[in-house]
């Protein structure tokens, strides 16, 4: 098992796009080999939030059942974290509200209600997210959206809401009045 510090800094170095864009490479085979060290980072809320986050997606490739029910509320926050931070760098992997989800936003979503207490902080949050590409590049900019948004929609998948998507964000606002008020923020 490699040494978490020097796990942390390896997952830090490489970066969102460095670990997927080289999931084949030697260097995240070999971290990803490190489960035990992988789960202890994820857990430990000292540890670096972007170390957490990319230890967290290569527990989420290897296992179905990442994480336990038990801990899915810290992961939840992690994620959370991973959001308002942008430490996918860019929001396709978030997916386009009331569209479409990206990978990082299946990951979230799979994680069920427990998910509510720790992006529901979000749902303030006029941050514009920024795609990448062309039609997703387009779209988001048609639609300016906002970490709430992104928030907005995880929270109505995973408690069956709707997410109303309108293309004038102040129009998404009251949706989105309504999800906070649902969850208690």
């Amino acid at each position: 098992m490699a040494e978490q510090g020097s796990l942390a800094d390896q997952l830090t170095q490489l970066g969102y796009f460095g670990l997927v864009q080289q999931e084949d490479d030697a260097q995240v085979h070999a971290l990803s080999r490190d489960r035990q060290g992988l789960t202890a980072l994820v857990d430990d809320p000292r540890a670096e939030p972007l170390a957490r986050f990319l230890a967290a997606e290569l527990l989420f490739a290897q296992d179905d059942h990442f994480p336990t029910r038990q801990d899915a509320p810290a992961v939840a926050q992690v994620y959370a974290t991973a959001l308002k931070e942008n430490f996918t760098e860019s929001a396709n992997t978030w997916g386009l509200p009331g569209m479409s989800q990206g990978l990082v936003a299946e990951h979230v979503v799979s994680m069920g209600p427990a998910i509510v207490p720790a992006f529901a902080p979000l749902l303030d949050d006029d941050t514009r997210v920024h795609y990448e590409g062309s039609e997703e590049a387009t779209i988001g900019n048609i639609y300016a959206f906002r970490v709430k948004d992104v928030a907005a929609a995880l929270i109505a998948k995973v408690t069956g809401r709707q997410f109303e998507l309108e293309r004038d964000p102040m129009k998404r606002d009251a949706t989105i009045a309504s999800l906070a008020q649902a969850a208690g923020t």
